[in-house]
């Protein structure tokens, strides 16, 4: 038996054999539901009249060392009337910023400050503070285990506030009352200083009655076998009667953890998808709404979800990947521009030092 076959017949016997077991949440202010086929349910029928709103960001490093990082970030929004895209009215699609972070000393300690430049000035109303992104460089909500934070995450922390920010200026300037903003990712705060903007938005959305939603393409959460809680979902479906059908599983699990304002579903949004994907409503909405409400607003998902070129994934979403990533080819213009005015401005070669710190692996790739 070759090795390659040996690893494939231990993971056929660890995998095959597992029991699906009841979803499992290490946090005791997560109370779970065991699983049960009558909490699939199908959606209903809508006039899709509200406006969907899917918003992304992207970001990616022009030059980094271990010092500083200098990323270009974006910032993207949609929206559509059912399968009909709507332009907006009164901001921008778009807005591009640089986040320059650097690593600096205070009371004996290394810390991270963020300054952020926007592309076109009139877009700085919409960043989140500076103030907000001096961060520890031992942060526990961006470390992982006892090492120091990469000095580019804070960068993504960046986005991260930005995406919270201008989807609140959304809320204010673009959406009415019923309308539907989706966020890639859950409704979760996990770094510091994320729940100030967090916060602002549920405001906001709450003021407004404007649905907040948030759908994660990847889960890490387990059942109590160490299964996958949303294949486990996908497995049980298979018995159901609705095998071959969209349908949403509710409820999973009741989560009472301030950081996470959220009721927590897994989706089917097309009868062809093999797909199931976490989304989540914004907890004191979901409260008060009735089953069918929920199935109401969640088919309108549903009928974003019938792109070819992704079935049961919304095609909104995938329009705002598309428009908020920053491609390679961008970051090597924008590093060239970078290293151009770096050399007009004598300090090139300083610059250059501290890069060379940090670029050794990469030197390696390209010699292999």
């Amino acid at each position: 038996m070759l090795p390659i076959q040996q690893v494939i017949k231990n993971i056929s016997k660890r995998l095959g054999d597992v029991p699906l077991g009841k979803p499992s949440f290490a946090d005791p202010r997560y109370e779970a539901h065991d699983f049960n086929v009558n909490n699939f349910h199908l959606f209903r029928e809508s006039e899709g009249k509200s406006f969907l709103c899917f918003i992304d960001g992207g970001n990616m490093p022009i030059v980094d060392a271990h010092n500083f990082s200098v990323q270009l970030v974006r910032v993207y929004f949609n929206l559509f009337k059912g399968r009909e895209r709507i332009e907006p009215k009164n901001i921008p699609s778009r807005i591009e910023f640089y986040a320059a972070c650097y690593a600096i000393e205070k009371d004996g300690k290394i810390f991270y400050e963020t300054e952020m430049v926007p592309i076109k000035e009139e877009w700085a109303k919409f960043l989140p503070s500076s103030n907000d992104l001096t961060i520890d460089s031992f942060d526990r909500t961006l470390s992982v285990g006892r090492r120091r934070v990469p000095i580019g995450k804070v960068a993504g922390a960046a986005r991260l506030f930005a995406e919270w920010k201008y989807a609140g200026v959304i809320v204010d300037e673009e959406l009415d009352s019923n309308d539907i903003l989706i966020r890639d990712g859950s409704l979760q705060t996990s770094v510091t200083n994320e729940r100030k903007y967090y916060n602002e938005v549920i405001e906001k959305a709450l003021q407004k009655d404007v649905r907040l939603l948030g759908l994660s393409k990847t889960s890490t959460l387990f059942t109590s076998t160490g299964y996958s809680l949303f294949a486990a979902i996908s497995e049980l479906s298979e018995g159901s009667a609705h095998a071959n059908s969209s349908w949403f599983y509710y409820p999973i699990v009741d989560i009472n953890q301030p950081d996470h304002k959220a009721e927590m579903y897994a989706v089917k949004l097309h009868p062809n998808s093999d797909y199931v994907f976490r989304v989540e409503l914004l907890k004191p909405q979901a409260e008060k709404m009735s089953l069918d409400d929920k199935r109401a607003l969640l088919n309108m998902l549903s009928m974003n979800s019938s792109d070819a070129t992704f079935p049961g994934y919304p095609y909104g979403l995938l329009d705002a990947d598309r428009l908020a990533r920053v491609d390679f080819n961008e970051r090597e213009n924008q590093k060239i521009q970078f290293l151009s005015c770096a050399s007009k401005e004598k300090v090139l070669s300083r610059l250059i030092k501290c890069m060379k710190s940090t670029d050794a692996h990469d030197i390696l790739n390209h010699l292999i």
